[in-house]
């Protein structure tokens, strides 16, 4: 498990530069299974309780993970596999897969969100998910990137998700995302709950494929 630097400016962006060791924390290790037999959930809840709120990677090898329930990370943590089509997490359940947020943002006039980590490597597949699943809902971070990162078949009921845009209480600003998305009933939805929702500074590259009665980016 090799460290990464991570550097960010407070949350209200304008205090002092903190600086930390981020640690990859491999599920392997943890005891999932790479083969998509036995379901990883106890070894993800493992990591993610050996994280606590500290920056970390969530950290996926080779194969394929089942998950009957999703994960949520938080503010200076990421979710790492080895590569679009050599890591897989095949989602079997409800609600959302992953979910990645910062839990302490405030909207205005309060402190904006922390900043976030990145996605990177990895499939997230729905074709199993139960009713209305999301593969990836992600918001109230500043700075989210998402990288080289595929989501599929999240189509089992209209309020099915690919990826899921919230700014709950804050907003999403300098977002960096490419990102492959193919079937799902809704590929994209950006939700503006809050009155302080904003992508400004970013960049997004979706790529898409839709069939009949799915919608593309709303």
């Amino acid at each position: 498990m090799s460290p990464l630097s991570f550097s960010n400016i407070s949350g209200n962006f304008v205090g002092k530069v903190q600086s930390f060791m981020v640690q990859s924390f491999m599920v392997d290790d943890y005891g999932a299974d790479p083969t998509g037999v036995a379901a990883s959930d106890t070894a993800v809840a493992a990591v993610l309780t050996a994280m606590g709120a500290n920056p970390g990677i969530l950290e996926f090898g080779k194969g394929v993970y089942r998950l009957n329930s999703g994960a949520t990370l938080g503010a200076y943590q990421s979710l790492k596999g080895q590569g679009r089509g050599l890591t897989k997490a095949k989602f079997y359940g409800t609600g959302n897969c992953f979910y990645m947020h910062d839990p302490t943002a405030m909207g205005s006039p309060g402190y904006g969100p922390h900043l976030a980590g990145v996605v990177q490597g990895i499939d997230i597949d729905g074709w199993s998910a139960g009713p209305n699943a999301v593969g990836l809902k992600i918001g109230d971070l500043y700075g989210p990137r998402l990288e080289n990162v595929y989501i599929e078949g999240f189509n089992n009921g209209s309020g099915a998700i690919g990826l899921w845009a919230i700014s709950a209480v804050s907003h999403g600003e300098r977002s960096n995302w490419d990102v492959m998305i193919d079937q799902c009933s809704n590929a994209v939805v950006f939700d503006g709950a809050t009155g302080t929702a904003s992508y400004d500074y970013s960049t997004f590259k979706f790529w898409i494929d839709s069939i009949a009665n799915q919608n593309g980016v709303i």
